[in-house]
């Protein structure tokens, strides 16, 4: 039961992602977060409390995956490094974060986050 949910949630997080590419990063991130808060319970408990370890690691994989087609290789910063490196890289950065905010009960409200994170 517990493998299904969190395989509900990352499908529908995947769903989002693909429903708001056409979106900012700004736009996207309110959509993001606005399910994370209608999801809060679940998210804090997998997140905070490790009741399941593996979910960490399958949210840190969906990371990497939605992340290795928007980080720019081209770009001054990232040119002469390794790709894989980079999108783990900031994926893990998302999830630390998440993390963070969770653990910490959404100290910050959503419209307060930063308009776009310094790796992407």
């Amino acid at each position: 039961m517990l493998d299904k949910l969190i395989a509900t949630n990352i499908d529908e997080l995947r769903r989002l992602c693909n429903e708001s590419a056409h979106l900012n990063f700004t736009e996207a991130e309110m959509i993001w977060f606005g399910y994370f808060e209608a999801n809060y319970l679940f998210f804090s408990t997998m997140l905070v409390s490790k009741v399941a370890p593996y979910f960490g690691t399958q949210f840190l994989e969906f990371m990497m995956d939605e992340l290795r087609e928007e980080v720019d290789m081209n770009e001054e910063r990232n040119r002469g490094l390794n790709k894989e490196v980079v999108v783990r890289y900031a994926a893990s950065a998302v999830v630390g974060i998440m993390e963070w905010w969770f653990m910490n009960e959404k100290p910050l409200h959503r419209s307060r986050w930063p308009s776009k994170l310094a790796c992407f």
